[in-house]
């Protein structure tokens, strides 16, 4: 799935988007997804990709669950509002995409 506008999750569940066993999201650089508890939430692995903005109101903007990989790629703009939370039982994968400049990754947001 590739998302090149806005999705906000506001009803029961309050998650923007929850994607199964491995899913693929791409969150486009313009971008966004917003959801009153979780912005993502890929309930059994699966990869995201993030240039836009993912947003999770109530702190984490991203989770991963499940038992197998999980892959986060943060692309050169990307924006998190929350934590990005990998499941404990799973082999959880942080990438940073090549920029042409140095862009900053705050550890606070990573659990």
């Amino acid at each position: 799935m590739v998302n090149h506008g806005y999705i906000a999750g506001t009803g029961v569940g309050g998650i923007g988007i929850i994607l199964g066993s491995g899913s693929t999201i791409t969150n486009a650089a313009a971008a966004s997804i917003t959801g009153t508890v979780f912005g993502v939430d890929l309930f059994a692995g699966g990869t995201l990709t993030n240039a836009g903005t993912i947003v999770g109101n109530a702190g984490t903007a991203v989770v991963f669950g499940g038992t197998g990989s999980n892959l986060l790629v943060l692309d050169p703009g990307y924006e998190l509002s929350g934590f990005a939370i990998g499941g404990t039982s799973a082999v959880n994968t942080l990438e940073l995409a090549s920029a042409a400049s140095t862009g900053t990754l705050f550890s606070s947001a990573f659990t």
